[in-house]
């Protein structure tokens, strides 16, 4: 992880091309982690809300807690080592402090709310499952922001 201890990437040729090629995997895994969720628990409330509770009227179980489980335990993971990752470059190459402040922690947080949000919908309400979609969302966009910002500060000094 040289490009967390250098500023100067414009003149190390070799490391911003690692680094562009990294961010392009980054909004790569981004765009299928969204497709993939969208067939693993859906996008919405109503499949969201069937995939964790069942419907008894079109015979579908609910997830078992089990799965539940292995589901949030690779989602904490892959969302650790991602926003590990685009954060060190992000924090490198962002010219406002405030603003790379804020934009890492919304998104680490919101990160981190949607890995809990499911337990609390799947134990105490269903209406958790909303919080789940925002902060999902909120993850993916703040992700995504620092993806492009980051692209663009590697090539734009």
């Amino acid at each position: 992880m040289k490009f967390t201890l250098s500023n100067d990437h414009q003149k190390d040729r070799v490391m911003n091309t690692l680094l562009t090629g990294l961010m392009i995997f980054i909004l790569l895994f981004l765009g299928f982690d969204l497709l993939f969720r969208s067939e693993q628990t859906g996008l919405t409330y109503t499949t969201m809300y069937t995939t964790l509770f069942g419907d008894e009227e079109a015979f579908l179980d609910p997830l078992p807690f089990s799965s539940l489980l292995e589901m949030l335990h690779a989602d904490t993971f892959f969302a650790m080592m991602l926003l590990l990752t685009l954060g060190a470059v992000y924090g490198r190459v962002a010219r406002s402090k405030i603003a790379r402040v804020i934009l890492i922690n919304i998104t680490m947080l919101s990160a981190l709310l949607s890995i809990i949000t499911p337990l609390l919908a799947y134990y105490y309400s269903p209406l958790f499952i909303w919080l789940w979609l925002i902060t999902l969302f909120t993850w993916h966009t703040g992700a995504v922001a620092m993806s492009l910002i980051s692209l663009w500060r590697l090539h734009r000094p």
